[in-house]
């Protein structure tokens, strides 16, 4: 028995957009989901659409922007709200000011088309007043946007239900292929049939590649985010990168607070920083201490290696492709990723 046209493996943000744009294309997906939807890195993030997406080159690079511009077209039909905001990269040292020229200029290699510009402090001020009064100058980059990732994925959830179906409590371990259909198997013995698959299982989807022989490895990063209630600026504060190994993060305008972070550590062992800790790496980018700590949220990331978005579709089963390496920027670039897995996978 055919159970869908294409089946799709994990309920996050990048397998329930994949199947509203099956559904867009005529097809009837399915997503089998071993916990609940978004219940791994898609709800355990910022929820910041990223323009600027270091080095380029790479497809995560390009799908970033796309992506940006997509959740604005999908917002009304889907049903989940972009709140609209800056981002503000603060320099508050004078080898951070040094730094900004030529950050605008990567910014602009980066991002063509998006409006960015070196700004002083009276402007940075005027524009953001919570900003750290002692900030010398920095670049302001237009055109941002941020997500509530839970509200998100609930309405995705909606919206794919209704053109699908998803099917929780679902482990999938294993994808065969036949000459017209594939066949998913999951643990509780269950078999499905359909057309076309689509792994977008996040940080299981390497086991499921593997058994196609797709060699890429996948790594898992934890990290750590703080909620606060106050203070509330409406503009995304960073850090300007001093060295190539300093981390990302940001104080961040959230729907129901202010989000600091991540705090980023390299394996899944390490200890978690305690509270406050977080907000304390970005102090210096804000004007007055967070006060009411609402909420920590804790998450893994899929690292690739090599680094990158990786969609693949295997020669041993060409009815089949595989999503690897979905870190950041992978909620902002889900819808395009989206359409670029479809494709793809149809040879379009």
């Amino acid at each position: 028995m055919t159970d869908a046209d294409v089946i799709i493996v994990g309920a996050g943000v990048v397998g329930l957009f994949t199947a509203l744009e099956a559904s867009r294309k005529g097809l009837h997906p399915l997503i089998l989901e071993e916990e609940s939807p978004g219940a791994g890195a898609s709800t355990r993030n910022a929820g910041v659409l990223h323009l600027i997406q270091p080095p380029p080159g790479k497809l995560r690079r390009r799908l970033a922007l796309e992506g940006a511009r997509l959740y604005r077209v999908l917002a009304s039909e889907v049903g989940y709200r972009v709140y609209e905001t800056r981002l503000f990269i603060l320099a508050t040292t004078r080898l951070e000011s040094l730094l900004l020229r030529p950050a605008l200029l990567a910014i602009r290699r980066l991002a063509p088309g998006v409006k960015a510009w070196i700004a002083g402090r009276r402007e940075i001020l005027s524009l953001e007043p919570e900003a750290n009064p002692d900030v010398r100058s920095g670049i302001i980059v237009e055109g941002y946007g941020v997500v509530e990732p839970r509200a998100l994925i609930n309405a995705l959830a909606r919206e794919a239900g209704a053109r699908g179906g998803i099917e929780t409590g679902k482990k999938v371990t294993g994808i065969r292929c036949d000459s017209d259909k594939v066949i998913v198997e999951t643990s509780d013995g269950s078999e499905y049939t359909a057309r076309y698959a689509i792994n977008a299982a996040g940080a299981g989807a390497e086991a499921l590649a593997r058994q196609h022989g797709i060699g890429v490895r996948v790594e898992l990063k934890p990290g750590t985010m703080e909620i606060y209630q106050y203070p509330k600026p409406s503009n995304i504060l960073a850090r300007i990168p001093t060295t190539s190994k300093t981390k990302g993060g940001a104080v961040i305008p959230w729907p129901r607070g202010t989000l600091y972070g991540p705090d980023l550590r390299e394996n899944p062992g390490d200890p978690q920083p305690p509270p406050g800790a977080v907000a304390a790496k970005y102090r210096r980018l804000i004007r007055r201490d967070p006060q009411g700590l609402l909420e920590r949220i804790e998450g893994l990331r899929t690292v690739a290696r090599p680094r990158d978005f990786h969609v693949i579709v295997p020669e041993s089963c060409p009815r089949v492709v595989h999503l690897l390496g979905i870190e950041s920027p992978g909620l902002t670039a889900a819808p395009a990723l989206a359409r670029v897995a479809l494709s793809k996978l149809l040879g379009e």
